[in-house]
């Protein structure tokens, strides 16, 4: 007697007692009291019951909390543990697609020095992650023609804890210039305090090189038409911007200072009977109608007189839909040729009536 005993009961649906037995002397009986016994909240629910129907202060009942506490952080861990896989997995392929890309891949600490780059990286400059971890890459990556201006906005997006998106002129191991787009954010935990910097570099070495050897070409043209006394205008459909060369302002008889570059500035100076096809010639471009053009009109010179030019004109750049972005001119004053135009005009007329 008095020991802590389980028994369980002869029914359809069994049950497992808890309890102990207690002998009444009186009766000479045995008397068992105890409680039900479960081993989860679900097989209290199978069974119709609730915690209501044990004793109130039946140790089972602080078992049965227990139990169910336990089932929670189970399902808890679990769901935890999914958690966890998924994140490696995804950490796993995300380091895949990193290490692999031909792209830089660097990821430096709080303090902007660096704890890990790619094969990318190693490719473009040269440099093993063992001769880099610890260095911030402006020592070793920036030389002599790095714009100082770019080295500063950097410098200020890092103290600011903000993104940067940059063009910078970088020097390899060997000390050969190469050019990178940078796209780097901060990385920050769960409490926003900052863990560190992420940052993505595209070599674009080509590219820049494509766009000198495009600057130098359009230079020599640029010096070859004005050399043959021609004037050179471009126009930019989105920014709604005029460049005049000096040459085609000198032509109207203005110092280079003189006429602005502003996008109305040459239809100032256009003979008013000219202006009617000018607009129309406009409208025909803005809406896609028309990709090139030579006519020739009348403009005013800075001293009042009027001189003939042949504008010819191209559009160079169109948007996905069609609608020019950038076109190119060139002026040619043909006031002389005009003249003896007018001059043979006259001189036929007179034959003409002599006859």
């Amino acid at each position: 007697m008095n020991k802590l005993i389980v028994i369980e009961t002869i029914e359809e649906k069994p049950i497992a007692l808890r309890g102990q037995f207690e002998f009444i002397e009186e009766t000479k009986q045995l008397l068992f009291l105890g409680s039900p016994w479960f081993e989860s909240m679900e097989l209290i629910k199978s069974k119709s019951l609730s915690i209501h129907d044990f004793a109130y202060h039946d140790p089972l009942i602080d078992l049965l909390h227990v139990l169910k506490t336990q089932e929670i952080v189970n399902e808890e861990v679990k769901e935890l543990l999914h958690t966890i896989q998924q994140q490696r997995n995804d950490l796993k392929r995300l380091s895949l697609v990193a290490e692999e890309t031909v792209n830089a891949v660097i990821i430096a600490d709080k303090d902007g020095k660096i704890d890990w780059v790619n094969k990318g990286f190693t490719k473009i400059t040269g440099y093993t992650l063992a001769e880099v971890k610890g260095k911030r890459p402006g020592q070793f990556l920036q030389g002599r023609d790095t714009n100082p201006e770019t080295v500063q906005y950097l410098s200020e997006q890092l103290k600011k804890r903000l993104p940067f998106v940059c063009e910078i002129l970088n020097y390899n191991r060997l000390g050969k210039p190469y050019w990178v787009r940078i796209n780097g954010q901060p990385l920050f935990d769960k409490q926003q305090q900052l863990t560190g910097y992420f940052a993505v570099e595209e070599d674009i070495t080509e590219e820049k090189e494509a766009e000198a050897r495009l600057k130098n070409s359009e230079l020599r043209w640029k010096f070859a038409l004005e050399g043959a006394g021609d004037g050179i205008w471009e126009f930019d459909f989105i920014e709604r911007k005029l460049f005049y060369s000096d040459q085609y302002k000198r032509m109207l008889g203005y110092a280079p200072d003189e006429f602005t570059d502003e996008e109305h500035s040459w239809k100032a100076h256009i003979h008013r009977d000219d202006l009617l096809f000018i607009d129309q010639m406009e409208q025909e471009y803005a809406f896609g109608e028309r990709n090139m053009h030579n006519r020739t009109y009348r403009m005013r010179k800075k001293d009042g007189n009027y001189i003939w030019i042949l504008d010819r004109g191209m559009v160079i750049e169109k948007d996905a839909d069609g609608k020019p972005k950038k076109m190119i001119g060139i002026h040619t004053d043909i006031t002389a040729q005009k003249e003896i135009e007018t001059e043979l005009s006259r001189t036929s007329k007179r034959l003409t009536t002599l006859i």
